[in-house]
């Protein structure tokens, strides 16, 4: 009887799969993150973007948007410089750029994720945020809002002990 279940149970989730997309802002996303620095910058990158929510906004805006534009035109909205996708939920451009990524809701709610120098920021109409700088060649200064920052080492033990914080 067991097998029975497990046989329908196995046999209907290959029948009813559906298109899920291929969440290519939020793998842009990552694969931006891979190409800035090493892995440890990559690691404090990513527990930085999860503290601001970055990943879980470019999970949104493929799930609700770019992944539905992408199953009924069959073509990936981000394969492009610029794409404009008009929702019931606002009028959003998406613009992909040499020095990162620009997100536009009705003309007016705008979030970059920009590199100047050694700095990556995220801006928000004219407010600026810096994510993080290089300090040197073994060390990065992460901002962690509220006008905290910490000085991360780029070193195993050093990214560890950035993420420990934030467990506590």
């Amino acid at each position: 009887m067991k097998k029975t279940f497990l046989f329908l149970g196995l046999a209907s989730m290959l029948m009813l799969s559906s298109c899920i997309g291929s969440f290519a802002l939020s793998n842009r996303i990552l694969d931006w993150n891979r190409n800035i620095g090493g892995r440890f910058v990559n690691e404090v990158v990513f527990i930085a973007f999860n503290i601001i929510p970055v990943y879980a906004f470019t999970m949104l805006a493929d799930g609700i948007v770019l992944n539905t534009i992408e199953f009924w035109t069959n073509s990936n909205p981000m394969a492009y410089n610029e794409q404009i996708i008009d929702t019931d939920k606002g009028h959003y451009v998406i613009q992909t750029r040499k020095d990162g990524y620009t997100v536009t809701k009705d003309n007016k709610e705008t979030i970059h994720f920009i590199q100047q120098d050694n700095e990556w920021f995220v801006r928000n109409d004219d407010k600026m945020v810096k994510i993080f700088e290089y300090i040197d060649d073994m060390h990065i200064k992460v901002n962690i809002g509220d006008e905290a920052s910490s000085v991360v080492e780029l070193s195993e033990n050093g990214v560890n002990r950035f993420r420990m914080s934030f467990e506590k």
